[in-house]
């Protein structure tokens, strides 16, 4: 059993571009946004709205509603035989719509985890697909200055 903390793929001729790319086609239809990103990790977020939390009382709205996120982390390491990546989720609460964090907790059960990684596994199966330097990479015009 992998670590709770995050699921991970080797991917063979994987690009960090190639990897945004897959997991903006298969979280961005589900409402994820894309939050922020670069040639070493990227995350995306779920709005899930109001959502109640047991034995948290939230000041501002005088009950235990809290506006809550779901954050989708990928980090990337480029190695000798592919790119490295791993993935996890965090739930964050604020204490009122774009207000401070009231609390973080990474997701840790079993299905949350089996789904990371199955959204890993279609990732890396979609891009070792490619041929070599396939269709992630900029295309150029060679007659640009």
């Amino acid at each position: 059993m992998r670590p709770a903390w995050a699921q991970r793929v080797l991917i063979k001729n994987g690009t960090p571009d190639a990897t945004v790319d897959a997991l903006k086609r298969y979280l961005l239809p589900g409402g994820f946004t894309y939050a922020s990103g670069n040639d070493k990790e990227v995350v995306l977020v779920l709005d899930r709205g109001m959502v109640p939390q047991p034995s948290m009382y939230n000041y501002e709205t005088h009950s235990n509603l809290f506006p809550v996120f779901i954050e989708f982390h990928a980090r990337f390491k480029q190695k000798t035989d592919g790119l490295a990546v791993s993935a996890y989720e965090d739930v964050v609460g604020a204490n009122k719509p774009g207000g401070s964090e009231a609390f973080r907790r990474r997701v840790a059960t079993r299905i949350e985890l089996d789904n990371v990684q199955h959204l890993l596994d279609r990732m890396q199966a979609e891009i070792e697909a490619r041929p070599a330097g396939g269709d992630s990479e900029v295309k150029r015009d060679s007659t640009e200055p």
